[in-house]
């Protein structure tokens, strides 16, 4: 659910950006980090179901997903402010 929340802002930033230093350029940057994630988040997933149960994937999950979204806000500040 709360992707759906969060994938029209990433795509409107995208595309926002993308005006700014190519399109190209910035659309293959969001699909690698895209399918970067799902290797990742699947990987991720399996190994901590591997080793401690099932019941500790949905926390790390929104773990990584809170640190994900603490990080995108640094850079997003630190950009505004350089520019």
């Amino acid at each position: 659910i709360l992707e759906t929340v969060a994938m029209p802002a990433g795509t409107a930033i995208t595309v926002d950006t993308g005006r700014r230093l190519g399109m190209g350029s910035v659309m293959s940057l969001y699909n690698m980090a895209n399918s970067s994630a799902v290797i990742v988040g699947a990987m991720g997933g399996a190994a901590i179901e591997g080793s401690a149960g099932i019941t500790w994937v949905f926390p790390a999950a929104a773990g990584a997903v809170a640190v994900g979204v603490v990080g995108f806000n640094l850079l997003i500040s630190r950009a505004k402010k350089h520019g």
